[in-house]
């Protein structure tokens, strides 16, 4: 995997128009519409609450493997574009799809353990504990993972590194700023559905344009092979 572009590969998509007419609908239209509807089965306002607390509390688990799905699955089908559009190795290809898909099933796994809050049933916040630290893991990789594609980028086009850069920086900004303010203060979802949106939406849309801009800027280095 020490090459990371090959000038010579095959950039070409499977019916491209369509394919980015999918894309496009989905990561701008229906996930985001069908998330915004979940968050409606709440009992509690968007900041006060949690998909989590709305899986287990409010008793709407499908809905939240729904919202998990849609959302999992968007990154990674506008992912697999990108990859193909930008013209990495196979090595490559194969460490970015497969540690995404990793992150999904870490993902579902986590949200799969109950999460119900107590101060003092201990199995109950050992649970809730695993809840939160799988699923968040599972959550955030797709935060360093558009990281780390924008970090190879470096050796693929440097104007497109320093767009791409940007980019993951006004992600994590927004991701933090969400974390430490868009939420109740009084409640005990540190992480509110707000937080949880702006995360997937913000990532599912960086992939997006980045299957854009893979068109736009060419391979300045790479392997010949």
């Amino acid at each position: 995997m020490k090459n990371i572009f090959d000038k010579n590969a095959d950039l070409n998509v499977k019916k491209q128009n369509l394919q980015e007419l999918i894309m496009i609908v989905l990561t701008f239209v229906v996930v985001p519409v069908v998330s915004v509807l979940i968050t409606l089965a709440a009992s509690d306002r968007p900041v006060s609450t949690s998909m989590s607390r709305i899986a287990w509390v409010d008793k709407q688990f499908a809905l939240v493997v729904l919202w998990g799905f849609l959302n999992m699955g968007n990154y990674i089908y506008s992912l697999v574009l990108t990859v193909k559009k930008g013209g990495y190795t196979s090595g490559w290809k194969k460490f970015f799809i497969v540690s995404a898909s990793i992150a999904a099933a870490i993902m579902t796994i986590g949200l799969s353990i109950p999460a119900y809050y107590s101060e003092t049933d201990i199995k109950l916040i050992q649970m809730r504990t695993a809840h939160v630290v799988i699923a968040g893991a599972g959550l955030f990789y797709y935060v360093a993972e558009s990281c780390i594609l924008a970090l190879t980028l470096i050796k693929r086009n440097k104007r497109q590194f320093m767009l791409s850069a940007g980019m993951c920086l006004f992600i994590i900004v927004g991701v933090l700023f969400s974390l430490i303010y868009v939420n109740d203060p009084t409640g005990y979802c540190f992480c509110s559905t707000v937080t949880q949106l702006f995360l997937f939406g913000a990532c599912n849309a960086y992939m997006a344009v980045q299957y854009f801009l893979m068109s736009q800027f060419k391979i300045e280095n790479g392997t010949a092979e």
